[in-house]
């Protein structure tokens, strides 16, 4: 059995920073500002900019510090931080044998056409960003869809850890080769190599290609 939470996500603001990005794009334009500032008296020859600089040389000081400090602490920041939710947990779901319990409501597997997974991430797990922004993703981009009578059911959610991933990639190659929803070809496509090669994954393709239900093709 599988269980998640049910993701409702909301209209992301026009610029979607984490903090990391803020203190490090902030930390860069008003360096950039500031830099420019004295480009503008230097080339106007207004000087009255430059000789209050050196009047009061502690300014250049504390502006070199604060940057510094706010730049760093972006590089570190982003090392223990998560993409910004852009939404809520809210509800559950649950995957077995028998069906799918979306918040209390179970869709029969018996009655599941058009069954569509994406499992694109995991909560913790490295978002690979090289230079800026968190390190970590919410786990949230994941989603299913199917019809159930004359019903569209489309459904978010997170997944919560790597293993939390394995039990559902497990559960769903048991319910599709114990055919407890009507079998479709494209179901295979849910299963990378690891699952290929168990023995649960080919008995069933046997099975299917003795049926001449599947063709060789359709598995490789």
């Amino acid at each position: 059995m599988f269980r998640g939470e049910i993701f409702i996500p909301k209209k992301k603001p026009f610029l979607n920073l984490t903090l990391s990005e803020k203190l490090n794009w902030g930390s860069l334009v008003a360096i950039f500002i500031y830099c420019s500032v004295f480009l503008i008296d230097e080339k106007w020859n207004l000087s009255e900019i430059n000789n209050y600089v050196k009047e009061y040389v502690s300014l250049n000081q504390i502006v070199g510090v604060v940057f510094g400090i706010t730049f760093i602490s972006s590089i570190f920041l982003r090392f223990k931080e998560f993409e910004n939710l852009n939404g809520e947990l809210k509800g559950k779901l649950i995957i077995d044998r028998n069906g799918i319990i979306v918040n209390d409501k179970l869709y029969e597997a018996s009655k599941i056409l058009n069954f569509k997974i994406n499992m694109i991430d995991y909560y913790g797990q490295k978002t690979n960003y090289s230079k800026s922004g968190p390190y970590y993703f919410q786990g949230v981009k994941n989603n299913l869809s199917f019809d159930f009578n004359l019903e569209k059911v489309v459904v978010n959610f997170q997944i919560n850890s790597e293993r939390h991933l394995y039990d559902l990639k497990w559960m769903l190659l048991n319910i599709i080769c114990e055919e407890k929803n009507p079998f479709q070809r494209s179901y295979l496509k849910f299963f990378d190599d690891e699952f290929r090669d168990t023995p649960t994954f080919k008995r069933f393709t046997e099975k299917l290609l003795l049926e001449k239900r599947l063709v060789h093709s359709d598995i490789e």
